[in-house]
């Protein structure tokens, strides 16, 4: 991992520009913009409101999961359309962990889908798994996990996927299992490696 270059420091990481999304499965629902929205290269951005405002829609199409309605949504300089691009993780409220798979075996999953070596997989697991705080748990399963655990396991399979470690994270209701002091790491350590960490609230 590395700190942000100043080239990259100037561009921003991710553009939305007029952004709106419309679904109109029964009756048409504006649930997004128009937005404009610059984000910089190693910024924490939280998106904070109430229920239906649009938070997750916002994420779900920053993250390509899900295509605007009208504007363009560019990260690092290439367009987001119809698939997550490289670079980004996504991390989801709902229990997305492999039951039947460790912790350790869950955050290796995408490395070893990607073709990535043996011991640099083992590296990223063992840098993401320690960062987390899941040092005690890296051979439990999901199962033997509180929800605060689970998210831990999430989150350091979402950041050893790239190098960088960018997330995009939906935080859900077992965040309540983080404390502040691991909060405050996952964020300092954002910003040191150059992470762009956006997270939905509420």
């Amino acid at each position: 991992m590395r700190p942000p270059s100043a080239q990259e420091k100037e561009v921003p990481h991710a553009i939305l520009r007029g952004v709106t999304r419309v679904y109109s499965d029964v009756a048409p629902v504006h649930a997004l913009g128009p937005l404009d929205l610059d984000l910089a290269h190693g910024e924490f951005f939280s998106v904070v409101g109430p229920s239906g405002c649009g938070k997750s829609t916002l994420l779900d199409v920053l993250a390509g999961l899900s295509p605007p309605t009208g504007g363009s949504v560019s990260f690092e300089g290439k367009p987001v359309v119809g698939e997550v691009p490289d670079g980004i993780g996504v991390v989801f409220q709902e229990d997305a962990s492999f039951p039947w798979l460790t912790v350790r075996d869950n955050v290796a999953f995408g490395l070893r889908h990607a073709g990535v070596e043996s011991a640099e997989i083992a590296r990223r697991v063992g840098y993401a798994i320690g960062f987390m705080g899941l040092d005690d748990f890296a051979d439990a399963y999901p199962v033997q996990l509180s929800g605060g655990c689970l998210h831990c396991t999430y989150l350091g399979a979402a950041a050893s996927i790239d190098s960088i470690g960018r997330t995009v994270r939906r935080v859900g209701s077992a965040d309540a299992a983080f404390d502040g002091r691991r909060a405050s790491a996952t964020v300092a350590g954002d910003r040191l490696h150059g992470t762009t960490h956006y997270a939905r609230a509420g």
